[in-house]
């Protein structure tokens, strides 16, 4: 023996993940006589991959399972192995409206976990939305009563009852009518039209309308007065008419109407 013994160590790493140390042992006397040996050392992976959620989501009504193709997948990286495959767990919340907790997790060969969460909003109401029944449109005389806006109802994907406004507007028809037309008619207004629209519009903004058109035919009376037999000579019982010791026939008899109001 050559008196005491030093032992020292270098280490080298290498590898990637997961990396090697190699660690070379040196023991060495006061009389210079050495000595070597080598040791590996696995580094263990303990660094979890890196995961990104996508961001919050509401699914469409009736959805309770939301497919990750419509609600956002989740993303994870690992330092040693790239892209790492991601898998979720749901957990329903009640309330209103109802949420789903989605949890996203990653895990690396090395067994390190990471996990983020993704709340997805349940709609309590939306979808397409449509009309149970439209009215149909009606031609009305001056006379008749206009029927007051009918009850509707319009439901969404749901079925749920939705909201229904009502726009009501009063026009003209354009007079497209000749001048003579006119003068034979004693100058009747265009027939009236009401033209009502009803909207409904679901929670998640789908819109439907519905509407009914109401015309007053001014051109034709309610009752036969003059309007009507002057309009209607076809109509008359008899083609000529004895008024004192004078005989008219349909054309006079529409002329001495004529000069008359539509009151007689």
């Amino acid at each position: 023996a050559c008196g005491s013994v030093t032992v020292t160590y270098v280490d080298e790493l290498q590898g990637g993940c997961p990396a090697e140390l190699v660690r070379t042992w040196v023991a060495e006397d006061d009389c210079g006589n050495r000595a070597e040996g080598v040791q590996v050392i696995t580094l263990a992976d303990v660094t979890p991959p890196e995961i990104t959620c996508p961001a919050e989501a509401s699914a469409s009504c009736g959805v309770v399972d939301p497919d990750p193709a419509q609600t956002g997948y989740a993303s994870a990286v690992d330092a040693c192995e790239g892209v790492v495959a991601v898998t979720y767990s749901d957990l329903l919340v009640p309330g209103e409206p109802d949420q789903i907790i989605r949890t996203w997790s990653a895990v690396d060969s090395s067994g390190n976990q990471a996990s983020c969460e993704q709340v997805i909003t349940l709609a309590a109401g939306g979808g397409d939305v449509a009309f149970v029944d439209c009215p149909v449109d009606l031609e009305l005389l001056p006379c008749d009563d206009v029927p007051a806006p009918a009850d509707m109802i319009a439901l969404d994907a749901c079925g749920q009852r939705v909201a229904v406004t009502l726009v009501e507007e009063i026009t003209s028809e354009p007079d497209t009518r000749p001048w003579w037309w006119r003068w034979f008619n004693l100058g009747t207004e265009p027939n009236t039209l009401i033209t009502r629209t009803w909207t409904a519009a679901s929670a998640s903004g789908e819109t439907a309308t519905c509407t009914q058109v109401i015309t007053i035919r001014n051109d034709q009376d309610c009752v036969k007065g003059i309007l009507f037999w002057i309009n209607n000579p076809n109509a008359w019982p008899v083609n000529k008419l004895t008024i004192g010791c004078t005989e008219y026939n349909r054309n006079q008899l529409r002329s001495l109407l004529r000069g008359r109001d539509a009151t007689g």
